[in-house]
């Protein structure tokens, strides 16, 4: 595929024979935002004691991610920068509008 060819908006070319989603690349997060799947370390519970002390030691380094917009948090995830991401849900690719709520059809 030449590089002059324009694709759709909602989808990335990785190589010619895999089109992928830009939802596929992501991880909704929350109100906040969504998160690069291909920067994540790992993901953990916010009630963990350990982790909260992990947030608020990257909130005093400036590497704290708030992707809550108020809401409660409920899971940190761990990027590769660094960073701590807050998130107040964590959804797969495939729930429509990020939501459970709103299955698929």
């Amino acid at each position: 595929m030449p590089w002059q060819t324009r694709l759709p908006r909602d989808v990335c070319q990785i190589s010619p024979e895999a089109p992928v989603s830009v939802e596929d690349l992501l991880l909704w997060a929350g109100p906040g935002g969504q998160v690069a799947r291909s920067r994540i370390i790992a993901v953990a519970r916010w009630d963990s004691a350990p982790i909260r002390r992990a947030a608020r030691q990257a909130r005093r380094e400036g590497r704290l991610i708030d992707l809550t917009y108020g809401h409660a948090c409920a899971w940190v995830i761990f990027l590769d920068s660094g960073h701590l991401a807050l998130a107040t849900e964590v959804f797969q690719p495939g729930d429509a509008y990020g939501h459970p709520h709103h299955p698929t059809p």
